[in-house]
């Protein structure tokens, strides 16, 4: 079933939805002019991140860059001085993501290629454990009552104009098989597959996931547990 989809391009279904190229072997590029070079870099550089992943990226970016500015101070080169500024404007803000804004300055300061010093490395852990401390848990998303989407409508009409077709249906099979809502959007209607029977079973094909970044997919499979019919 896996090898029906393995091969197929599978563009995104939305801007920043995963997608999967056309199978191609690979050959020697066209590098012979400074504009192609430049976009082949492009191109290695913009997949460094999922597009989904981008917008929180250059937040956690601009999240450093501002803190450290409150202090007169630069972003690059990390110094042992500076994590205890930023650690120190993050705690007094409460930031929940400090650890994150931390960890994504560190490593651009590595892309950059200054070096991360011990001092500096321990003071990042530090900074890091103290603006969590007694934070609380995250709040989470409520919990899905399953059992009340039988009274959504069943309509194959989209509920917006950027919404699936037939959305209950989108609704209960991104419930049941536990997927992200972005996993949820690279589906298509071929990539279900219901088996009748004794015990009805319906499979489900994702192309491309959060944790599946070369798009080579995985099916998975649930079966009907009801007792009685």
């Amino acid at each position: 079933f896996v090898d029906q989809w393995a091969s197929g391009a599978l563009p995104p279904l939305r801007s920043e939805a995963p997608r999967r190229e056309p199978y191609a072997k690979g050959e020697m590029p066209d590098l012979g002019t400074v504009g192609a070079r430049a976009r082949a870099l492009d191109s290695l550089l913009g997949d460094v991140y999922a597009q989904s992943s981008r917008g929180s990226v250059a937040s956690r970016r601009k999240c450093a860059t501002r803190l450290l500015a409150l202090w007169g101070e630069t972003a690059y080169p990390i110094e042992a001085r500076k994590v205890l500024k930023l650690g120190a404007a993050l705690k007094a803000g409460r930031y929940r993501s400090a650890g994150a804004v931390l960890g994504q300055w560190r490593v651009d300061n590595e892309r950059l290629g200054f070096p991360t010093s011990a001092q500096a490395h321990r003071a990042l852990a530090d900074a890091a454990r103290a603006c969590e401390r007694g934070l609380g848990p995250p709040r989470k998303a409520m919990a899905l009552d399953m059992l009340s989407f039988e009274r959504l409508p069943a309509g194959t009409e989209a509920w917006h104009s950027r919404a699936p077709v037939a959305p209950r249906n989108a609704l209960v099979l991104g419930a049941f098989f536990m997927m992200r809502e972005l996993e949820l959007s690279t589906l298509r209607a071929a990539h279900v597959t219901v088996f009748a029977g004794r015990l009805p079973r319906v499979r489900v094909y994702l192309p491309a996931t959060k944790t599946d970044p070369a798009a080579k997919g995985v099916s998975r499979t649930l079966c009907c547990l009801c007792e009685g019919g």
